[in-house]
């Protein structure tokens, strides 16, 4: 009985009323929830599992202790907290909706959307980092060993965690106040803001540099382009990592985009129709955790090797593993 009086006490239900200010509908397509319920539980998974995977691997594999790996373990950190954390809490939120269970869906959605919302905002600064990075490294040549380090990365990177992180702890005290909502909007507004100049910006700057260098090539002028620090090799070697990044953006865009855009319909228009949009939505964005180590194994090649050699010992997928990565690539000589 006093298990019950906690999780309905106003405290609680005023975080609730905060997040779901029109109350909670009992659902009506039940079917559609379950397997909202399975996905995310099976996302959950996967996501757990591949990203722990990536993060051996980089732990393990010595030509990946550099400053670009470091922010690829801060953003497989992010993904790998979403299938462990995020994700069991929506599959337990779903089952109190499904259950007519009021205090636990408000509850894990008290706890759930400030601490996804933070998981996807450091995602998405991580990846406008990473992009800098790429940048840097073809901008310095040489010198970028020296300027950039791994030390330097997460000197940088911290603080900025550490701070939306309490943001994130202060609004299960203050989401309910005024000059909180404000404020969570103008720090999300101006990240948002930010990282939608800078990353356009920087791969603008990396393709033309880039399509010079590529010219200088092409026009077999190939002591120039040594003198710069770049050599054919090394150009191909960075366009597969500047690919990799990419492709993980592209990701993110495609599943945050249709979130953000059911999120304000629903906002707008309550409704049962748009509730369950924003649900099959916001399982797509929780996805993107499980995809993203999918693209690192695809273009990275030594996470891909790593992650073989494990797969094919733990779990003896050899024969699986032979038609999808080459042998000499898992057993190079």
């Amino acid at each position: 009985m006093n298990h019950s009086s906690n999780l309905t006490s106003p405290s609680n239900i005023a975080f609730c009323s905060a997040i779901f200010p029109d109350g909670v509908l009992p659902p009506k397509r039940v079917v559609s929830l379950i397997v909202l319920c399975v996905v995310n539980a099976l996302s959950s998974a996967g996501a757990s599992t591949a990203n722990a995977l990536v993060l051996w691997a980089i732990k393990k594999t010595p030509s990946l202790h550099n400053p670009s790996s470091a922010l690829l373990c801060v953003l497989a950190s992010l993904d790998l907290t979403v299938g462990v954390f995020i994700q069991p809490l929506a599959v337990m939120g779903l089952i109190g909706l499904l259950t007519d269970n009021y205090p636990v869906f408000c509850i894990t959605g008290t706890i759930g959307y400030p601490v996804g919302l933070t998981l996807g905002g450091l995602s998405f600064v991580t990846i406008a980092a990473i992009s800098v990075d790429r940048y840097l490294a073809l901008a310095l040549h040489l010198r970028y060993a020296q300027i950039v380090t791994v030390s330097c990365v997460i000197t940088c990177v911290l603080p900025i965690i550490a701070f939306l992180f309490i943001l994130t702890i202060m609004s299960f005290w203050f989401l309910t106040k005024d000059w909180f909502r404000i404020t969570i909007a103008c720090v999300c507004f101006l990240v948002t803001a930010s990282c939608i100049f800078v990353i356009p910006f920087v791969y603008c700057r990396i393709f033309a540099i880039l399509r010079r260098h590529k010219k200088q090539i092409h026009d077999q002028t190939a002591v120039a382009t040594r003198k710069q620090g770049c050599s054919q090799t090394n150009l191909s070697k960075y366009r597969r990592s500047v690919s990799a990044i990419l492709y993980v953006l592209l990701a993110i865009i495609l599943s945050y985009l249709p979130c953000l855009i059911s999120f304000v319909i629903a906002w707008r228009y309550y409704t049962e129709s748009s509730r369950l949009v924003l649900r099959f939505t916001g399982t797509v964005l929780l996805l993107n955790s499980f995809i993203n180590p999918l693209v690192y194994c695809w273009r990275k090649k030594e996470i891909r090797r790593f992650v073989a050699l494990k797969l094919r010992r733990v779990f003896g997928v050899s024969d699986l593993m032979e038609h999808v990565i080459p042998v000499e690539e898992v057993n190079p000589k």
